[in-house]
């Protein structure tokens, strides 16, 4: 039985990455925040990230344009082929 409590208390631990956070009415989803040079290698589609040092506002909806080195906060997604603005 402490066995399997222990086991239970584990999968339910906090992660110890940094992350944000994106709401949903049914749930929370963990995203982790990267640099624009830390992006992981695109190619999972659907994966989301957001990007903390965009030099300028978000691009647009789609854009894979984001480039380091500011400070703006930008919410990401791998579309299988590249980062993308969400």
């Amino acid at each position: 039985m402490w066995v399997a409590l222990a086991v239970a208390l584990a999968f339910f631990a906090a992660p110890t990455f940094a992350q944000s956070t994106y709401f949903y009415q049914d749930h929370d989803v963990f995203v982790g925040s990267y640099t624009v040079s830390a992006l992981p290698a695109a190619g999972i589609a659907g994966r989301r990230a957001i990007v903390t040092d965009q030099v300028t506002s978000c691009p647009q909806n789609g854009s894979s344009a984001f480039t380091g080195g500011g400070s703006v906060k930008c919410p990401a997604f791998d579309n299988g082929a590249a980062w993308a603005a969400e």
